[in-house]
């Protein structure tokens, strides 16, 4: 009987957990099947009824017993089952997160901390400029005390240092470093160095990896002229590294912070969920004083900088006076809240948008001195006075665009030299030799999932003796300037190859390159053979990757063969030739669009949509006349509806005519315009668009539908 019991109590648990209900809480229902406190599964027994005959004391029977120990006994392991299962797992999306690291007047900086003689005395970077001669690019705050501004002739810099007082000003051509026998006030000029001033900012970005994998650098424009210098951190999923939150950013961004300063750069770190915000931030934010204090000499443990690094090893508090460009603050990090959108940036100057400095000063001219007055502005209206340019970037800082940054890591240089010992002549060995270093290349690529949007590839020779060691220097798109001398190395090709989207296919690679190598009519090697072939792939980005379908797609819409084709068509014809047109918001029908270059072209072409059958946009005509061509018109005397066309080689009688539509131009436009516009049709059943010109009272014939 044990056995027996056992066994149906067995039976009923799997049941129970094959049928996915839930524990039982009650004696008078098992899962078990339909088993209750009248019906068991030994029979048909129930409180009514008993196989030993009809019992009514109570209504309880020995099937009711037996069913309520049964049940029990199957709902205790059902709720122990249940209780161990884990709970179900929601997917969580970790929210984006960009830290900006900002360098006021990096290039002073930079040179102040490598060498800190620089300290005592104004500094003055230089450039030149041409016709406009010597201008300033840079200067420090003791420079900028005495009135030296960016952009100013370096000469008359020079004088308004020695109107301050400093002693006559030396210049020093060549490496930082302090002049013997230079007295502590005596300023120096030194020629600005800015590729040397962008290695140095991505060198300092390296060593911030330990903060976060992905690095990058930036700079843009500033006020003034002044070029604003940043670092890029990612701290998506990073943050809680460096504690528990709501804390684990500041102690993140307190940690580069203090690391920067006691290296001896002065900086402003903010954090934000898009790039642009954070950059806004960073150079245009207002960072409080942090409780640390200042810099200084009565600072124990840190460096006294100025300008960034004015000045390490302080001197006395005696033999220095105790100005404010001295001692420089402690910033605290800009923290910007999840989600925050526009309010800590709408305070901020239209500069912070990492705009162009001309669009900067119309706007200034027009009285938007905030990014909240630009924002409320009809985006419509922007973008025909400005251009694209002003829309993508409130697009890109709100979040609502994605702003692409390359990462220091992902900015891979893949390219390969070939050095022979003897010359080589025929054009296909060179072939051969460029499509196995493409094959290299390409194996490399493929692993990492990226491919290139530009392939390099150099020819260098010799017009006579044997060719000097291969040089280890990146290649320069920029023709140099041949040595006279008949046995330096010479640059026998040069093949630049555009694409349409990144790619890692040898085959269709060296197509393009066959077909540029075919129009090198200048290539001579009988007379300059090749004893030296580069190839590198630049702007290596992502391969889009799209899962195909179980039957084939339409051929129609072969996206991987339309870019060949116009890879194609960008090297017979040129890359400035494979354009879209793309509609411009505007009234003048001349400037309606802009032709978008599609092959070289760094930014992505914008979509297009449609418009409605209702839109003005449908009732243009296909085809403009540039220039328009002029029409002596008849028309009605009381509406002005066109009646007869007369052009000097034909004319056309009017049988119907819609309008007018006057089009007129926005006072930013240098020359006003406005015209009323008739779509006519004449007795040939030609469909044409013409307009008067209200100013001059003349017509013209403008296009064809």
């Amino acid at each position: 009987m044990q056995h027996k019991k056992s066994n149906r109590v067995g039976q009923a648990l799997l049941a129970a957990v094959s049928r996915q209900q839930g524990p039982i809480t009650s004696a008078g229902k098992t899962s078990a099947g339909k088993t209750s406190a009248g019906k068991t599964s030994a029979g048909k027994t129930s409180a009514g009824k008993t196989s030993a005959g009809e019992t009514s004391a109570g209504k309880t029977s020995a099937g009711e017993t037996r069913a309520a120990e049964q049940s029990e006994l199957v709902a205790e392991p059902l709720r122990r089952f249940t209780s161990h299962q884990p709970p179900p797992c929601r997917a969580t999306t970790v929210p984006r997160r960009i830290a900006c690291i900002a360098f006021p007047n990096w290039p002073i900086q930079r040179l102040v901390v490598s060498s800190p003689a620089y300290r005592r005395a104004p500094l003055v970077l230089f450039t030149e400029t041409g016709s406009r001669g010597q201008l300033v690019t840079a200067a420090s705050p003791r420079a900028q005390l005495s009135g030296v501004r960016i952009g100013m002739p370096l000469a008359e810099a020079k004088s308004l240092l020695r109107r301050a007082g400093h002693s006559p000003a030396p210049t020093i051509a060549g490496a930082a470093a302090a002049l013997p026998g230079a007295t502590a006030a005596s300023p120096t000029f030194l020629p600005a160095q800015s590729q040397t001033d962008r290695l140095e900012l991505a060198a300092l970005a390296r060593s911030l990896q330990d903060f976060s994998p992905r690095v990058g650098t930036l700079s843009a424009p500033g006020h003034a002229g002044e070029p604003q210098f940043a670092i890029w951190l990612d701290l998506t999923g990073v943050a809680h590294l460096f504690g528990d939150q709501p804390g684990a950013e500041r102690n993140l961004l307190c940690g580069l912070r203090d690391r920067l300063v006691t290296a001896g750069f002065l900086t402003t770190v903010a954090v934000a969920d898009t790039p642009g915000a954070a950059w806004a931030l960073a150079c245009y934010g207002r960072p409080r004083r942090s409780a640390a204090g200042t810099t200084g000499s009565n600072q124990s443990n840190q460096t006294n900088r100025s300008g960034g690094a004015e000045a390490a090893n302080p001197a006395p508090a005696a033999a220095e006076p105790e100005h404010s460009h001295w001692r420089l603050p402690v910033l605290e990090p800009i923290i910007a809240p999840l989600r925050s959108g526009w309010t800590l940036l709408d305070p901020l100057p239209p500069i912070a948008l990492r705009l162009d400095p001309l669009i900067c000063l119309t706007l200034g001219q027009l009285g938007i001195a905030q990014v909240s007055q630009l924002r409320q502005l009809p985006r419509a209206s922007l973008q025909a006075r400005f251009g694209p340019q002003l829309g993508r970037r409130l697009d890109e800082v709100a979040g609502l665009a994605t702003e692409i940054w390359t990462p220091l890591d992902e900015s891979l240089d893949f390219a390969l030299t070939a050095t022979f010992d003897f010359p080589l002549r025929d054009l296909a060995t060179i072939q051969v030799v460029i499509e196995r270093q493409l094959d290299q290349l390409c194996a490399r690529l493929r692993p990492l999932q990226r491919g290139a949007l530009q392939w390099q590839i150099a020819l260098r020779g010799e017009s006579g003796g044997n060719l000097s060691a291969p040089s280890t220097e990146p290649m320069e798109l920029a023709e140099p300037a041949l040595s006279p001398d008949s046995r330096d190395p010479v640059h026998v090709a040069r093949l630049v190859i555009n694409l349409f989207q990144p790619t890692a296919t040898v085959a269709h690679v060296m197509q393009l390159i066959a077909m540029q190598l075919e129009q090198q009519r200048d290539l001579d090697l009988e007379t300059t053979p090749v004893w030296e072939v580069s190839v590198r792939a630049a702007r290596c980005v992502l391969l889009a990757e799209k899962q195909r379908l179980l039957f084939d797609d339409d051929p129609r819409l072969d996206h991987q063969a339309l870019s060949q084709l116009l890879d194609r068509l960008a090297v017979r014809l040129g890359p400035e030739r494979i354009v879209r047109p793309v509609p411009v918001s505007g009234a003048q029908p001349e400037f309606a669009c802009r032709a978008h270059v599609l092959v070289g072209n760094d930014q992505p072409a914008p979509r297009i949509v449609a418009p409605r059958r209702e839109h003005a946009a449908a009732s243009r005509p296909v085809r403009l006349l540039q220039p328009p061509w002029p029409l002596a018109v008849t028309a009605d005397a009381s509406s002005g509806a066109p009646q007869q066309l007369h052009h000097s080689r034909w004319q056309a009688q009017v049988t119907a005519a819609w309008g007018p539509e006057r089009i007129e131009t926005g006072w930013w436009r240098a020359r006003l315009v406005s015209r009323d516009y008739w779509r006519v049709q004449t007795s040939a059943g030609q469909l044409l668009w013409i307009y008067q010109d209200l100013a001059s009272q003349q017509w013209f014939l403008h296009g064809t539908f």
